[in-house]
């Protein structure tokens, strides 16, 4: 299919090296000042990056995608990294001013990750957890480091320094959880 770049003022280059792609990559009026690189990713849906003021590098490397990433009017300061995760639905960050880096790597989803109006002052690290539901990040401003690592399924045995903020994560999460 047909690769869009649209009204793209570029900085620095963008490089889409060995995809076989099955639908359409569109970058639309998106102010690149850094790389994106799209490296060994077999697409079967859209990748979607438009609105985006990026400041650094966007880097999807190594993840067969069998729905949509959809990067939406996110003010990027650092890198947000997806990296050796089969995605079976879509990640959704939205409207995300981030001041540091969103890890995704090794997660196997079945649901969705949406990370919507979440002023993030530290990473969110999402390491080696299998989901099987989604992870809700809604409305709250983060202080510190979210860190997720080798939990299966739930996120009630989270042993890190957390402030206070973490307790409303919790509850909204084991909320989100019982709807689901």
């Amino acid at each position: 299919m047909a690769i869009i770049l649209q009204d793209i003022p570029l900085t620095k280059a963008i490089i889409l090296q060995d995809i076989p792609l099955t639908k359409a990559i569109i970058l639309q009026d998106i102010p690149l000042t850094k790389a994106i690189i799209y490296q060994d990713i077999p697409l079967t849906k859209a990748i979607i990056l438009q609105d985006i003021p990026l400041t650094k590098a966007i880097i999807l490397q190594d993840i067969p995608l069998t729905k949509a990433i959809i990067l939406q009017d996110i003010p990027l300061t650092e890198a947000i990294i997806l990296q050796d995760i089969p995605l079976t639905k879509a990640i959704i960050l939205q409207d995300i001013p981030l001041t540091k880096a969103i890890i995704l790597q090794d997660i196997p989803l079945t649901k969705a990750i949406i990370l919507q109006d979440i002023p993030l002052t530290k990473a969110i690290i999402l390491q080696d957890i299998p989901l099987t539901k989604a992870i809700i990040l809604q409305d709250i401003p983060l202080t510190k480091a979210i860190i997720l690592q080798d939990i299966p399924q739930t996120m009630t045995n989270i042993k890190q320094d957390i402030s206070h903020t973490m307790t409303n994560i919790r509850q909204d999460i084991s909320h989100t959880m019982t709807n689901i």
